[in-house]
């Protein structure tokens, strides 16, 4: 919405895409209203069943949820469970409840024919842009190409994939993680592939001085030092650890852990970034630069 209070579109049909929850809540609105039944039973009656899935049901309305996992969060010293929300929230962009078996049952049965027409298929395989076609993205991985999906709720994630010149159906599902799913995706292929595995690090310290809490508060990104950008959110996590989470048109992101290298930095494994703080003479953080690759943006403290 611009300062007119119209609504502008980021880029043209066609042109471009951009994932969204809320396309996708819509979408099971339209099949509840086209079939004339629930969006958990068009899953049983059109996913479930056919494929043979016996751990795959969607949680909008179940009332027993003892049959799966609690999400947790890690917050540098312990594993917490994330408060649960209710699955009537995201609906059909993400109450859905499975297991990896299903989940490699799902995406070989859906590329080999058993739920879509093969147009359907090539469809959704029509890609928009280098990686997102329709509803599915493409997932290469040296000379070997994959299609599938990851996704994220609460503190779960998990990601959907089949290769089909490898006949390769791979899963995974989390309910809690501090490694970037992508990163875990590519040393289990390295693997099953044999391209060469080199075991990742994790780094860690147990520099406590300066106390994280001097860190917490919000700051305004800037790009080249003039174009505002969202607001980043600090918290104190533990000791060593810091919580960030991005604010930008009243809505806020997923919360990310920080892990402390020295004194004033923090590493993001999520998007293998560092956060340098600076302080004034005064002892007070008066900034945060956001420093990735080549790229380093400047946040002021609000």
């Amino acid at each position: 919405m611009n300062s007119d209070g119209r609504i502008e579109t980021t880029f043209k049909p066609g042109k471009d895409n951009d994932y969204s929850n809320s396309n996708y809540i819509l979408l099971g609105y339209i099949l509840e209203d086209i079939n004339g039944k629930t969006y958990p039973e068009l899953i049983q009656e059109r996913i479930a069943q056919p494929l043979g899935l016996r751990n795959t049901y969607c949680d909008h309305g179940n009332p027993d949820r003892t049959k799966r996992e609690v999400s947790y969060f890690f917050n540098g010293a312990a594993w917490l469970p994330d408060v649960d929300s209710d699955p009537s929230l995201p609906a059909a962009a993400g109450a859905l409840v499975s297991s990896t078996e299903d989940l490699c049952l799902f995406m070989q049965g859906m590329c080999n024919g058993q739920l879509l027409e093969d147009a359907s298929m090539d469809s959704m395989r029509s890609l928009v842009s280098r990686q997102f076609g329709h509803g599915i993205m493409k997932a290469p991985f040296y000379d070997h190409i994959g299609w599938g999906h990851t996704g994220s709720i609460d503190e779960f994630s998990a990601f959907a994939g089949y290769f089909p010149d490898d006949l390769l159906a791979m899963a995974i599902t989390s309910n809690g993680m501090t490694m970037d799913l992508n990163a875990l995706m590519v040393h289990i292929l390295a693997i099953y592939f044999d391209t060469g595995y080199t075991k990742p690090e994790f780094p860690s310290t147990d520099i406590t001085d300066p106390a994280s809490s001097v860190f917490a508060g919000e700051y305004r990104a800037w790009l080249f030092g003039f174009i505002p950008l969202g607001v980043l959110k600090i918290e104190e996590a533990s000791p060593n650890h810091l919580f960030m989470s991005e604010r930008s048109d009243n809505a806020e992101t997923q919360r990310l852990l920080l892990i402390r290298k020295d004194a004033m930095t923090f590493y993001s494994p999520d998007n293998f970034g560092d956060l340098r703080f600076d302080m004034n003479k005064a002892n007070r953080v008066k900034r945060v630069y956001l420093i990735q690759g080549n790229l380093e943006i400047k946040c002021n403290r609000l």
